[in-house]
């Protein structure tokens, strides 16, 4: 007797409503629920993301102020302390990511980098960085290896000659239009 009366109630829950409802309510249902499974997609992936819940207050995380007086002696310590020299050389991680992540530790150790691409005889190219400071002028590292280098047009590099020197900003720029004089 019990199921028969919660049955009946059943059906009177779920027997098809004898009055269609309207376009715009249907249209307003659709938007409401796919907005709140949006949200709900965003909040999760944001949360899974970075480990903070959406809409929280949260204070932005910036390297710190570059010091534009630095010494060489400042710069051979970094790398000599920094471990990107440690990773692998190998296929997805070379010269481009090697200098990338160096620029990136000496950018949040307050160390001014600038990527530098080293244009080869026989259309190749090497990447590596340039430090200024302000005892020495440009010091270039190579981050792969870890080791300074004098690259200059004209100059060797390995066993090929050097037929280009870019500095990278928004675009390739020679670097000589960076520094100016020709140092």
């Amino acid at each position: 007797m019990r199921v028969q009366g919660i049955l009946d109630i059943l059906k009177k829950l779920f027997r098809p409503n004898p009055k269609p409802t309207s376009f715009v309510t249907r249209l307003v249902l659709i938007v409401l629920v796919t907005s709140m499974a949006g949200l709900l997609g965003y909040s999760y992936g944001f949360y899974t993301g970075t480990g903070i819940p959406p809409f929280t207050h949260q204070t932005a995380i910036l390297p710190p102020e570059v010091n534009v007086n630095v010494t060489a002696q400042q710069v051979s310590n970094f790398v000599a302390a920094d471990n990107t020299a440690l990773n692998k050389y190998d296929t997805g991680f070379n010269c481009v990511e090697y200098a990338l992540l160096l620029a990136r530790n000496a950018a949040w150790a307050g160390i001014p980098a600038e990527v530098v691409k080293i244009d080869l005889e026989g259309n190749t190219d090497h990447i590596i960085l340039a430090f200024p400071t302000k005892d020495k002028g440009w010091l270039f590292i190579d981050p792969a290896m870890g080791l300074s280098l004098h690259p200059r047009v004209g100059g060797i590099l390995g066993d090929k000659k050097i037929v280009g020197l870019y500095i990278l900003r928004a675009e390739w720029v020679p670097f000589e239009e960076v520094i100016g004089n020709g140092e």
